[in-house]
């Protein structure tokens, strides 16, 4: 089962391996409770998945364990499209045994951030000098990555000319295809 179309590929790998995507994820709670929040979104071609980086104990790893769906989007400024999707996710931490995953998707946190985890992890001040702060080139446990697989694409271009002027194509996997359905940007 490919996570993008054939025809998407190039693009996703453009917005979201070849520069750094920060978009919007939407859970639900074991409550039926809705929460939005900014991740790093990355496309791994080689899993042929998504995935962001989540504290093992943040709500969004425990909406994914409770309800095993997301949705999201992106907004690229640059070339105004818009990506939204809606996925299948699972949690991966230390005990789904995925080490390599967590370790390369580990590496593509910012420091500052790396720096954050390990203080949680040893249960140390946030704020404690620079020459007191512990190396971040050991994943800690707490760190996990939420790996998804979207099956329904709704990508918007927008055009210079306006928003009547804009293209619209969803894109949904039924069984194994992909079915492509162009429409109007208006709903």
């Amino acid at each position: 089962m490919a996570c993008v179309p054939n025809i998407l590929v190039p693009t996703m790998v453009q917005n979201f391996v070849k520069q750094s995507a920060y978009g919007q994820i939407a859970t639900v709670s074991d409550k039926n409770i809705l929460s939005v929040r900014t991740v790093h979104l990355h496309f791994l071609p080689e899993n042929d998945r998504f995935a962001f980086n989540t504290h093992i104990q943040s709500q969004k790893a425990q909406d994914v364990l409770s309800k095993g769906h997301l949705s999201g989007c992106y907004w690229n400024e640059t070339e105004k499209i818009q990506f939204r999707f809606r996925a299948k996710a699972n949690l991966i931490s230390n005990s789904t045994n995925d080490t390599a995953l967590l370790e390369t998707l580990w590496l593509t946190m910012r420091e500052e951030t790396r720096i954050a985890y390990t203080l949680d992890h040893l249960d140390l001040p946030y704020d404690l000098s620079s020459n007191e702060l512990p190396g971040v080139e050991t994943r800690p446990p707490n760190h996990s990555v939420i790996l998804f697989a979207p099956y329904y694409w709704d990508i918007h271009t927008f055009d210079p000319k306006g928003y009547r002027f804009g293209k619209r194509i969803i894109y949904e996997l039924e069984g194994e295809q992909w079915q492509t359905e162009p429409t109007t940007l208006i709903y």
